[in-house]
Protein backbone atom coordinates (compact mmCIF):
# COMPACT_ATOMS: atom_id res chain seq x y z
CA UNK A 1 0.00 0.00 0.00
CA UNK A 2 0.84 3.35 -0.29
CA UNK A 3 1.03 6.73 1.57
CA UNK A 4 -1.81 8.56 -0.23
CA UNK A 5 -4.66 7.77 -1.85
CA UNK A 6 -4.70 7.39 -5.91
CA UNK A 7 -0.73 6.43 -5.44
CA UNK A 8 -1.13 2.69 -6.24
CA UNK A 9 -2.53 3.60 -9.98
CA UNK A 10 -0.48 1.55 -12.33
CA UNK A 11 3.25 3.15 -13.64
CA UNK A 12 3.72 3.42 -17.21
CA UNK A 13 4.48 -0.52 -18.74
CA UNK A 14 8.41 -1.56 -18.49
CA UNK A 15 10.06 -1.65 -21.69
CA UNK A 16 12.79 -3.95 -23.25
CA UNK A 17 15.56 -2.77 -21.26
CA UNK A 18 19.57 -2.80 -21.26
CA UNK A 19 21.73 -4.64 -19.02
CA UNK A 20 22.00 -3.32 -15.22
CA UNK A 21 25.68 -3.58 -15.66
CA UNK A 22 25.28 -0.97 -19.43
CA UNK A 23 23.14 1.02 -17.60
CA UNK A 24 25.69 1.41 -14.66
CA UNK A 25 28.86 2.29 -17.25
CA UNK A 26 26.54 4.89 -18.75
CA UNK A 27 26.07 6.69 -15.74
CA UNK A 28 30.11 6.10 -14.83
CA UNK A 29 30.63 7.58 -17.89
CA UNK A 30 28.31 10.73 -17.40
CA UNK A 31 29.46 10.81 -13.73
CA UNK A 32 33.19 11.12 -15.07
CA UNK A 33 32.35 14.26 -17.30
CA UNK A 34 30.04 15.55 -14.91
CA UNK A 35 33.06 15.25 -12.20
CA UNK A 36 35.31 17.07 -14.50
CA UNK A 37 33.65 20.19 -14.60
CA UNK A 38 32.88 19.67 -10.62
CA UNK A 39 35.99 19.05 -10.09
CA UNK A 40 37.33 21.92 -12.16
CA UNK A 41 35.09 24.24 -9.28
CA UNK A 42 36.39 22.48 -6.60
CA UNK A 43 39.62 23.22 -7.68
CA UNK A 44 39.49 26.52 -8.48
CA UNK A 45 38.00 27.03 -4.98
CA UNK A 46 40.87 25.43 -3.39
CA UNK A 47 43.44 27.87 -5.60
CA UNK A 48 41.21 31.10 -4.09
CA UNK A 49 41.68 29.01 -0.24
CA UNK A 50 45.84 30.18 -0.28
CA UNK A 51 45.01 33.51 -0.96
CA UNK A 52 41.72 34.19 1.19
CA UNK A 53 43.01 32.53 4.32
CA UNK A 54 45.96 34.96 3.87
CA UNK A 55 44.59 38.25 3.16
CA UNK A 56 41.28 37.66 5.55
CA UNK A 57 41.64 37.38 9.88
CA UNK A 58 39.33 34.62 10.64
CA UNK A 59 36.16 36.79 11.17
CA UNK A 60 36.62 38.10 7.50
CA UNK A 61 36.62 34.75 6.06
CA UNK A 62 33.33 33.77 8.17
CA UNK A 63 31.98 37.18 7.12
CA UNK A 64 32.45 36.15 3.54
CA UNK A 65 30.97 32.82 4.40
CA UNK A 66 27.53 33.75 6.06
CA UNK A 67 27.04 36.56 2.96
CA UNK A 68 27.46 33.97 0.27
CA UNK A 69 25.23 31.47 2.07
CA UNK A 70 22.65 34.27 2.69
CA UNK A 71 22.82 34.61 -1.06
CA UNK A 72 22.12 30.92 -1.88
CA UNK A 73 19.03 30.57 0.31
CA UNK A 74 17.31 33.59 -0.99
CA UNK A 75 18.37 31.53 -4.70
CA UNK A 76 16.14 28.47 -3.22
CA UNK A 77 13.03 30.95 -3.49
CA UNK A 78 13.85 31.99 -6.83
CA UNK A 79 13.90 28.73 -8.36
CA UNK A 80 10.87 27.49 -6.47
CA UNK A 81 11.82 23.55 -7.66
CA UNK A 82 12.00 24.52 -11.53
CA UNK A 83 15.14 22.76 -11.85
CA UNK A 84 13.62 19.82 -10.65
CA UNK A 85 10.32 20.43 -12.99
CA UNK A 86 12.70 21.56 -16.28
CA UNK A 87 14.11 17.83 -15.71
CA UNK A 88 11.11 16.37 -15.14
CA UNK A 89 9.01 17.63 -17.73
CA UNK A 90 11.78 17.99 -20.65
CA UNK A 91 11.90 13.93 -20.34
CA UNK A 92 8.00 13.86 -20.23
CA UNK A 93 8.16 14.56 -24.16
CA UNK A 94 9.04 13.91 -27.17
CA UNK A 95 8.54 16.88 -28.70
CA UNK A 96 11.11 19.44 -29.06
CA UNK A 97 8.93 22.63 -30.11
CA UNK A 98 7.46 21.44 -26.34
CA UNK A 99 10.64 21.36 -24.41
CA UNK A 100 11.62 24.98 -25.86
CA UNK A 101 8.90 26.30 -24.18
CA UNK A 102 9.35 24.45 -21.01
CA UNK A 103 12.62 26.06 -21.08
CA UNK A 104 11.34 29.65 -22.08
CA UNK A 105 8.82 29.26 -19.41
CA UNK A 106 11.60 27.72 -16.81
CA UNK A 107 13.70 30.92 -17.55
CA UNK A 108 11.61 33.74 -17.22
CA UNK A 109 10.30 32.62 -14.19
CA UNK A 110 13.28 32.34 -12.39
CA UNK A 111 14.26 36.09 -13.76
CA UNK A 112 11.35 37.40 -12.84
CA UNK A 113 11.27 36.09 -9.16
CA UNK A 114 15.11 37.08 -9.24
CA UNK A 115 14.43 40.85 -10.55
CA UNK A 116 11.65 40.96 -7.82
CA UNK A 117 13.56 39.53 -4.63
CA UNK A 118 16.57 41.87 -5.38
CA UNK A 119 14.33 44.75 -5.60
CA UNK A 120 12.47 43.87 -1.98
CA UNK A 121 15.90 43.04 -0.58
CA UNK A 122 18.17 45.81 -1.49
CA UNK A 123 16.74 48.64 0.85
CA UNK A 124 17.27 46.08 3.84
CA UNK A 125 20.18 45.60 3.52
CA UNK A 126 21.42 47.05 6.51
CA UNK A 127 18.55 45.18 8.60
CA UNK A 128 19.90 42.09 6.93
CA UNK A 129 23.44 42.71 8.06
CA UNK A 130 22.42 43.20 11.71
CA UNK A 131 20.40 40.29 11.80
CA UNK A 132 23.59 38.35 10.61
CA UNK A 133 26.23 40.09 12.28
CA UNK A 134 24.49 42.19 15.27
CA UNK A 135 25.54 45.11 13.19
CA UNK A 136 24.89 46.87 9.96
CA UNK A 137 28.71 47.41 9.59
CA UNK A 138 28.24 44.45 6.32
CA UNK A 139 25.45 45.83 4.61
CA UNK A 140 27.19 47.45 1.85
CA UNK A 141 28.46 43.68 0.92
CA UNK A 142 25.27 42.22 1.25
CA UNK A 143 24.17 44.89 -1.37
CA UNK A 144 26.73 44.21 -3.75
CA UNK A 145 25.99 40.41 -3.12
CA UNK A 146 22.13 40.84 -3.79
CA UNK A 147 23.00 42.81 -6.93
CA UNK A 148 24.49 39.81 -8.64
CA UNK A 149 21.35 37.51 -8.00
CA UNK A 150 19.38 37.86 -11.54
CA UNK A 151 22.85 37.43 -12.74
CA UNK A 152 23.89 34.62 -11.07
CA UNK A 153 20.41 33.01 -11.47
CA UNK A 154 20.57 33.50 -15.57
CA UNK A 155 23.71 31.24 -15.47
CA UNK A 156 22.14 28.82 -13.25
CA UNK A 157 19.73 28.43 -15.83
CA UNK A 158 21.31 28.30 -18.39
CA UNK A 159 23.82 25.13 -16.24
CA UNK A 160 20.53 23.26 -15.62
CA UNK A 161 19.50 23.75 -19.38
CA UNK A 162 22.54 21.99 -20.60
CA UNK A 163 22.92 19.61 -17.81
CA UNK A 164 19.09 18.31 -19.10
CA UNK A 165 19.57 18.78 -23.09
CA UNK A 166 22.62 15.79 -22.13
CA UNK A 167 25.59 18.25 -23.03
CA UNK A 168 27.91 17.76 -20.69
CA UNK A 169 31.06 19.21 -22.41
CA UNK A 170 29.18 22.26 -22.92
CA UNK A 171 27.88 21.86 -19.26
CA UNK A 172 31.52 21.75 -18.06
CA UNK A 173 33.02 24.90 -20.22
CA UNK A 174 30.09 27.38 -19.82
CA UNK A 175 30.58 25.97 -15.98
CA UNK A 176 34.27 26.44 -15.42
CA UNK A 177 34.84 29.28 -17.36
CA UNK A 178 32.56 31.10 -15.18
CA UNK A 179 33.98 29.66 -12.07
CA UNK A 180 37.45 30.74 -13.66
CA UNK A 181 36.69 34.48 -14.44
CA UNK A 182 35.21 34.76 -10.99
CA UNK A 183 38.66 33.21 -9.39
CA UNK A 184 40.75 35.35 -11.36
CA UNK A 185 38.57 38.29 -10.88
CA UNK A 186 39.03 37.93 -7.42
CA UNK A 187 43.04 37.52 -7.41
CA UNK A 188 43.26 40.81 -9.14
CA UNK A 189 40.59 42.81 -7.27
CA UNK A 190 41.05 41.73 -3.49
CA UNK A 191 44.87 41.71 -2.49
CA UNK A 192 46.99 44.44 -2.68
CA UNK A 193 50.34 42.58 -2.19
CA UNK A 194 50.48 39.15 -1.10
CA UNK A 195 53.52 36.22 -0.59
CA UNK A 196 52.64 32.77 -0.71
CA UNK A 197 55.06 30.45 0.20
CA UNK A 198 55.35 27.28 -1.99
CA UNK A 199 56.93 24.14 -0.57
CA UNK A 200 56.77 21.45 -2.74
CA UNK A 201 58.75 23.68 -4.70
CA UNK A 202 60.84 25.77 -2.80
CA UNK A 203 59.51 28.81 -3.94
CA UNK A 204 57.60 32.26 -3.17
CA UNK A 205 54.76 33.41 -5.30
CA UNK A 206 53.85 37.34 -4.94
CA UNK A 207 50.58 38.76 -6.09
CA UNK A 208 50.15 42.18 -6.35
CA UNK A 209 46.19 43.02 -6.70
CA UNK A 210 44.03 46.36 -6.32
CA UNK A 211 43.64 45.97 -2.67
CA UNK A 212 39.89 45.73 -2.55
CA UNK A 213 39.66 43.17 0.19
CA UNK A 214 36.21 41.37 0.80
CA UNK A 215 34.39 43.59 -1.13
CA UNK A 216 36.82 42.40 -4.11
CA UNK A 217 34.77 38.87 -3.73
CA UNK A 218 31.14 40.30 -4.35
CA UNK A 219 32.13 42.63 -6.90
CA UNK A 220 34.50 40.01 -8.54
CA UNK A 221 31.46 37.66 -8.68
CA UNK A 222 29.23 40.03 -10.00
CA UNK A 223 31.23 41.01 -12.80
CA UNK A 224 31.85 37.57 -13.68
CA UNK A 225 28.08 36.66 -13.83
CA UNK A 226 27.15 39.10 -15.42
CA UNK A 227 29.13 38.80 -18.42
CA UNK A 228 28.67 34.85 -18.28
CA UNK A 229 24.64 35.52 -18.12
CA UNK A 230 24.77 36.94 -21.55
CA UNK A 231 27.25 34.53 -23.03
CA UNK A 232 24.85 31.64 -21.25
CA UNK A 233 21.89 33.37 -23.17
CA UNK A 234 23.71 33.60 -26.40
CA UNK A 235 24.98 29.69 -25.98
CA UNK A 236 21.15 27.94 -25.39
CA UNK A 237 19.23 30.29 -27.22
CA UNK A 238 18.23 28.08 -29.90
CA UNK A 239 16.70 26.22 -27.03
CA UNK A 240 14.56 28.85 -26.65
CA UNK A 241 10.66 29.32 -27.91
CA UNK A 242 9.21 32.90 -29.07
CA UNK A 243 6.88 32.77 -26.55
CA UNK A 244 6.13 30.40 -22.93
CA UNK A 245 3.11 28.64 -22.17
CA UNK A 246 1.46 29.90 -18.61
CA UNK A 247 -0.01 25.87 -18.89
CA UNK A 248 3.46 24.54 -19.16
CA UNK A 249 4.60 27.06 -16.10
CA UNK A 250 1.22 26.39 -14.25
CA UNK A 251 2.37 22.32 -14.44
CA UNK A 252 5.75 23.82 -13.33
CA UNK A 253 5.01 25.06 -10.59
CA UNK A 254 2.35 22.54 -9.31
CA UNK A 255 5.46 19.92 -9.70
CA UNK A 256 8.25 22.60 -8.13
CA UNK A 257 6.71 23.95 -5.02
CA UNK A 258 6.74 21.25 -2.90
CA UNK A 259 10.58 21.08 -3.81
CA UNK A 260 11.26 24.46 -2.04
CA UNK A 261 10.79 23.35 1.40
CA UNK A 262 13.20 20.03 0.53
CA UNK A 263 15.62 23.02 -0.74
CA UNK A 264 15.35 25.45 2.64
CA UNK A 265 15.71 21.90 4.23
CA UNK A 266 18.82 21.07 2.80
CA UNK A 267 20.48 24.21 3.24
CA UNK A 268 19.28 24.29 6.93
CA UNK A 269 21.24 20.70 6.87
CA UNK A 270 23.81 22.10 5.46
CA UNK A 271 24.23 25.00 6.78
CA UNK A 272 22.78 25.87 9.78
CA UNK A 273 26.03 25.11 11.80
CA UNK A 274 27.84 28.12 10.42
CA UNK A 275 25.04 30.79 11.55
CA UNK A 276 24.27 29.01 15.42
CA UNK A 277 28.41 29.28 15.26
CA UNK A 278 28.51 32.58 14.94
CA UNK A 279 25.48 33.48 17.24
CA UNK A 280 26.86 31.57 19.92
CA UNK A 281 30.16 31.10 19.93
CA UNK A 282 32.08 33.85 17.67
CA UNK A 283 32.67 35.26 13.88
CA UNK A 284 35.76 34.09 14.34
CA UNK A 285 35.38 29.92 14.80
CA UNK A 286 33.28 30.16 11.62
CA UNK A 287 36.44 31.05 9.55
CA UNK A 288 38.29 27.71 10.65
CA UNK A 289 34.98 25.79 10.36
CA UNK A 290 34.35 26.83 7.02
CA UNK A 291 37.77 26.14 5.90
CA UNK A 292 37.38 22.83 7.52
CA UNK A 293 34.63 22.43 5.45
CA UNK A 294 36.53 22.91 2.51
CA UNK A 295 37.57 19.41 2.90
CA UNK A 296 34.31 18.17 2.94
CA UNK A 297 33.74 20.30 -0.40
CA UNK A 298 35.73 16.93 -1.84
CA UNK A 299 32.46 14.91 -1.08
CA UNK A 300 30.49 17.34 -2.08
CA UNK A 301 32.17 17.53 -5.86
CA UNK A 302 31.49 13.72 -5.94
CA UNK A 303 28.00 13.99 -4.44
CA UNK A 304 27.32 17.38 -6.79
CA UNK A 305 28.90 15.07 -10.23
CA UNK A 306 27.00 12.18 -9.04
CA UNK A 307 23.88 13.81 -8.82
CA UNK A 308 24.57 16.31 -12.34
CA UNK A 309 24.21 12.16 -13.63
CA UNK A 310 22.22 10.76 -11.32
CA UNK A 311 18.89 13.30 -12.35
CA UNK A 312 18.91 12.67 -16.10
CA UNK A 313 19.61 9.13 -16.14
CA UNK A 314 17.26 7.76 -13.45
CA UNK A 315 14.10 9.61 -15.05
CA UNK A 316 15.11 8.42 -18.57
CA UNK A 317 14.96 5.03 -17.42
CA UNK A 318 12.49 4.50 -15.21
CA UNK A 319 10.01 2.66 -17.82
CA UNK A 320 12.45 0.19 -18.39
CA UNK A 321 11.85 -3.54 -16.78
CA UNK A 322 15.34 -3.47 -14.95
CA UNK A 323 15.38 0.12 -13.57
CA UNK A 324 15.23 -0.71 -9.93
CA UNK A 325 17.22 -3.64 -9.52
CA UNK A 326 19.97 -0.83 -11.70
CA UNK A 327 18.86 1.82 -9.01
CA UNK A 328 19.13 -0.64 -6.00
CA UNK A 329 22.96 -1.53 -7.92
CA UNK A 330 23.88 2.16 -8.22
CA UNK A 331 23.12 2.97 -4.64
CA UNK A 332 25.11 -0.14 -2.97
CA UNK A 333 28.79 1.42 -5.55
CA UNK A 334 27.92 5.09 -4.75
CA UNK A 335 27.90 4.02 -0.85
CA UNK A 336 31.00 1.83 -1.40
CA UNK A 337 32.50 4.59 -3.69
CA UNK A 338 31.75 7.78 -1.23
CA UNK A 339 33.10 5.70 1.73
CA UNK A 340 36.43 5.14 0.74
CA UNK A 341 36.64 9.08 -0.11
CA UNK A 342 35.39 10.35 3.24
CA UNK A 343 37.72 7.79 4.98
CA UNK A 344 40.83 9.35 2.91
CA UNK A 345 39.59 13.27 3.58
CA UNK A 346 39.31 12.50 6.97
CA UNK A 347 42.75 11.14 7.76
CA UNK A 348 44.62 13.37 6.01
CA UNK A 349 42.80 16.39 6.50
CA UNK A 350 45.40 18.08 8.62
CA UNK A 351 48.04 17.36 6.35
CA UNK A 352 46.16 19.20 4.17
CA UNK A 353 44.92 22.35 5.44
CA UNK A 354 48.28 22.58 7.22
CA UNK A 355 49.90 22.97 3.18
CA UNK A 356 47.70 25.13 2.02
CA UNK A 357 46.25 27.99 4.60
CA UNK A 358 47.41 29.64 7.82
CA UNK A 359 48.15 28.81 11.46
CA UNK A 360 44.73 30.29 11.80
CA UNK A 361 42.60 28.14 10.04
CA UNK A 362 44.59 24.34 10.60
CA UNK A 363 42.59 23.83 13.48
CA UNK A 364 39.46 23.38 11.42
CA UNK A 365 40.47 19.69 10.36
CA UNK A 366 38.85 18.56 13.61
CA UNK A 367 35.43 19.19 12.08
CA UNK A 368 36.51 17.52 8.37
CA UNK A 369 35.32 14.50 9.09
CA UNK A 370 31.96 15.19 10.81
CA UNK A 371 30.96 17.36 7.29
CA UNK A 372 32.31 14.55 5.11
CA UNK A 373 30.51 12.10 6.24
CA UNK A 374 27.18 14.76 6.37
CA UNK A 375 27.91 15.21 2.87
CA UNK A 376 28.09 11.69 1.98
CA UNK A 377 25.22 11.09 3.93
CA UNK A 378 23.31 13.88 1.43
CA UNK A 379 23.93 11.93 -1.36
CA UNK A 380 22.08 9.39 -0.05
CA UNK A 381 19.13 11.62 0.04
CA UNK A 382 19.65 12.39 -3.70
CA UNK A 383 19.30 8.68 -4.74
CA UNK A 384 16.91 7.99 -2.74
CA UNK A 385 14.68 10.94 -3.79
CA UNK A 386 14.41 9.38 -7.42
CA UNK A 387 10.80 6.81 -6.19
CA UNK A 388 9.05 10.06 -5.58
CA UNK A 389 9.94 12.11 -8.20
CA UNK A 390 9.16 9.30 -10.74
CA UNK A 391 5.78 8.85 -8.54
CA UNK A 392 5.14 12.80 -8.88
CA UNK A 393 4.91 12.43 -5.18
CA UNK A 394 7.50 15.27 -4.52
CA UNK A 395 5.53 16.73 -1.24
CA UNK A 396 7.17 13.46 0.77
CA UNK A 397 10.69 14.67 -0.24
CA UNK A 398 9.69 18.58 1.77
CA UNK A 399 7.67 17.03 4.41
CA UNK A 400 11.02 14.29 5.47
CA UNK A 401 13.63 17.28 4.95
CA UNK A 402 11.97 19.50 6.54
CA UNK A 403 11.80 17.31 9.69
CA UNK A 404 15.45 16.15 9.69
CA UNK A 405 15.99 20.26 8.90
CA UNK A 406 13.88 20.92 12.38
CA UNK A 407 16.33 18.29 13.83
CA UNK A 408 19.21 19.63 12.74
CA UNK A 409 18.67 23.20 14.25
CA UNK A 410 17.28 21.60 17.68
CA UNK A 411 20.72 19.50 17.34
CA UNK A 412 22.41 22.55 16.85
CA UNK A 413 21.04 24.81 19.86
CA UNK A 414 21.43 21.85 22.28
CA UNK A 415 25.26 21.39 21.52
CA UNK A 416 26.38 24.31 20.63
CA UNK A 417 26.94 25.42 24.22
CA UNK A 418 28.96 22.68 25.30
CA UNK A 419 30.83 21.42 22.80
CA UNK A 420 30.78 24.64 20.33
CA UNK A 421 32.14 23.71 16.90
CA UNK A 422 32.23 19.92 17.60
CA UNK A 423 28.53 20.12 18.65
CA UNK A 424 27.59 21.73 15.20
CA UNK A 425 29.60 19.29 13.17
CA UNK A 426 28.29 16.50 14.93
CA UNK A 427 24.53 17.89 14.46
CA UNK A 428 25.32 18.14 10.44
CA UNK A 429 26.47 14.57 10.47
CA UNK A 430 23.12 13.17 12.65
CA UNK A 431 21.28 15.12 10.64
CA UNK A 432 22.00 14.46 7.60
CA UNK A 433 21.86 10.64 8.11
CA UNK A 434 18.49 10.86 9.66
CA UNK A 435 17.23 12.60 6.81
CA UNK A 436 18.49 9.59 4.81
CA UNK A 437 16.73 7.19 6.97
CA UNK A 438 13.22 8.99 6.91
CA UNK A 439 13.59 9.33 3.27
CA UNK A 440 13.98 5.47 2.44
CA UNK A 441 11.20 4.83 5.20
CA UNK A 442 8.88 7.11 3.15
CA UNK A 443 9.96 6.34 -0.25
CA UNK A 444 9.72 2.34 -0.39
CA UNK A 445 5.82 2.22 0.64
CA UNK A 446 5.78 4.83 -2.44
CA UNK A 447 7.92 3.33 -5.17
CA UNK A 448 9.90 -0.03 -3.53
CA UNK A 449 13.06 -0.44 -5.20
CA UNK A 450 15.50 -3.78 -3.20
CA UNK A 451 17.87 -1.78 -1.85
CA UNK A 452 20.25 -3.75 0.95
CA UNK A 453 19.85 -0.64 4.08
CA UNK A 454 21.87 -3.28 6.22
CA UNK A 455 24.67 -3.19 3.82
CA UNK A 456 24.75 0.82 2.99
CA UNK A 457 24.55 1.16 7.07
CA UNK A 458 27.41 -0.86 7.94
CA UNK A 459 29.70 0.97 4.79
CA UNK A 460 28.82 3.83 6.22
CA UNK A 461 29.36 3.05 10.02
CA UNK A 462 32.91 1.19 8.63
CA UNK A 463 34.42 3.68 7.36
CA UNK A 464 33.60 6.40 9.74
CA UNK A 465 35.07 3.96 12.17
CA UNK A 466 38.25 3.11 10.34
CA UNK A 467 38.03 7.07 9.36
CA UNK A 468 38.53 8.17 12.99
CA UNK A 469 41.20 5.19 13.79
CA UNK A 470 43.47 6.38 10.54
CA UNK A 471 42.71 10.24 12.50
CA UNK A 472 44.27 8.35 15.70
CA UNK A 473 47.38 5.95 14.25
CA UNK A 474 47.88 8.97 11.63
CA UNK A 475 48.53 11.97 14.38
CA UNK A 476 51.95 11.83 14.41
CA UNK A 477 52.90 13.49 11.04
CA UNK A 478 52.64 13.04 7.45
CA UNK A 479 54.39 9.82 6.89
CA UNK A 480 52.22 8.29 9.54
CA UNK A 481 49.03 9.55 8.51
CA UNK A 482 49.52 8.49 4.98
CA UNK A 483 50.27 4.73 6.54
CA UNK A 484 47.21 4.91 8.54
CA UNK A 485 45.26 6.11 5.89
CA UNK A 486 46.66 3.45 3.65
CA UNK A 487 45.97 0.56 6.09
CA UNK A 488 42.25 2.25 6.69
CA UNK A 489 41.21 1.59 3.05
CA UNK A 490 42.76 -2.03 2.96
CA UNK A 491 40.39 -2.77 5.72
CA UNK A 492 37.64 -0.76 4.16
CA UNK A 493 38.20 -2.60 1.00
CA UNK A 494 37.99 -6.27 2.73
CA UNK A 495 35.31 -5.33 4.40
CA UNK A 496 33.34 -4.03 2.06
CA UNK A 497 34.06 -7.11 -0.45
CA UNK A 498 32.39 -9.25 2.56
CA UNK A 499 29.22 -7.53 2.99
CA UNK A 500 29.09 -8.05 -0.96
CA UNK A 501 28.21 -4.12 -1.06
CA UNK A 502 30.90 -4.63 -4.03
CA UNK A 503 32.72 -7.96 -5.65
CA UNK A 504 35.73 -8.55 -7.57
CA UNK A 505 33.53 -8.21 -10.77
CA UNK A 506 32.44 -4.67 -9.86
CA UNK A 507 36.18 -3.99 -10.01
CA UNK A 508 37.10 -5.31 -12.92
CA UNK A 509 34.39 -4.04 -15.11
CA UNK A 510 35.86 -0.42 -13.35
CA UNK A 511 38.73 -0.71 -14.25
CA UNK A 512 38.25 -1.94 -17.67
CA UNK A 513 35.85 0.94 -18.35
CA UNK A 514 38.63 3.77 -16.82
CA UNK A 515 41.12 2.08 -19.54
CA UNK A 516 39.00 2.42 -22.54
CA UNK A 517 37.84 6.12 -21.28
CA UNK A 518 41.79 6.81 -20.26
CA UNK A 519 42.85 5.55 -24.47
CA UNK A 520 40.46 7.92 -26.12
Amino acid sequence: MSLDPGLDAPMPAPIESPSVARRVKVLTKDSLVYGLGMAGQKFIGLLLLPVLTRVFEPAEYGANELIGLLVLMVSYFVVLGNDAALLRFSFDTDSDDERRRIATAGLLMRVAVATALTLICLPASSLISYLIFDSPEYSRFVLVALLDLPFATVVKFCIDLLRVRLRPREFVAYSLGNLAAIALLTVVLVPSVLQIELPLIGAHLSLHGHGMGLMGVFVARLIADLTFAVLGLAWTWKDYARSASLKVLGGMLRYGLPLVPVGLAQFVLAYADRYVLNRFVSLDQVGPYSVGAKVASFMMLFVAAFQYAWGPFAISIFREANARETYAKVFLLYTFVAGAIGLVLTCLAREFLALITTAHYVHGYRMAGFLVFAAMANGAFIILTTGLQIAKRTVWMGGTAVAAALLNVALNLLLVGSLEAYGVATASLVSQAAAAIFLFAVAQRIYPVPFHPGRVLLTFLMAIGLAALGIYFGRTGPAAAAAATAGALVLYLAGTIGLKVVSVQDFVILRNYLQKVAGR
